[in-house]
């Protein structure tokens, strides 16, 4: 079938939707800490990207040339079907560039049993690592479904400042989802979203001394 050149997402779209993902999802995560504090217990993490340690208050980073680092990030590719039908570049040729998110989950879930870093009855003495991997995989799948549902109708306009500012901090990152929640709401006061569309416009022109993408 012959697609037609709007609905064709490049490479780099692509790519930025899919670290967006991994954004929102760790955004989310971190939200849900409190609200169930039996699912999850992070004594520390340490995200490793092109041999560099960094730690949980460093800026999103999205590297055009390497877009598949060690990202702390139990995330699915978003889009699925709907992005295979509209992307220039097989997603197969792009994910055997380098890891892909079910090897990543397989080392970072090894990584996560290893330290002990959930809570609850992953660690019965009865349980091979393989079923705690497989309980944490399938808690992580599940978890990362709902949280994709939940903001998708979030993650092009993210990718799409993304791809414009090619840089976005973490407190940038959490204001500017916060303002995108808001602007959907049906309930919002017309002065309301006039005064976030101007906010929004001031954070596209800003800049911060972050990782540069």
């Amino acid at each position: 079938n012959i697609i037609s050149k709007t609905n064709i997402m490049t490479k780099e779209k692509f790519v930025s939707l899919h670290e967006i993902g991994h954004a929102v999802v760790a955004f989310e995560l971190n939200q849900r800490n409190k609200e169930y504090p039996d699912l999850i217990k992070l004594k520390k993490i340490e995200l490793k990207q092109d041999d560099e340690k960094i730690d949980g208050s460093t800026d999103f980073s999205f590297d055009r040339d390497n877009p598949f680092g060690h990202l702390f990030a139990l995330s699915v590719y978003y889009g699925g079907l709907e992005a295979e039908k509209t992307i220039t570049t097989p997603i197969e040729e792009i994910k055997n560039r380098g890891r892909h998110d079910e090897q990543d989950i397989e080392t970072k879930t090894e990584y996560i049993v290893q330290r002990g870093w959930f809570i609850g009855d992953f660690y019965l003495s009865i349980d091979s690592l393989e079923i705690r991997k497989d309980k944490i995989k399938n808690i992580a799948k599940r978890k990362t479904q709902e949280i994709i549902q939940q903001y998708q109708e979030f993650l092009s306009p993210l990718a799409d400042e993304l791809l414009q500012r090619e840089v976005i901090g973490i407190e940038e990152f959490q204001r500017l989802i916060k303002e995108l929640i808001i602007q959907i709401k049906p309930s919002q006061k017309p002065e309301q979203l006039e005064t976030n569309e101007q906010s929004d416009h001031n954070i596209q022109k800003s800049k911060c001394d972050c990782i540069i993408l």
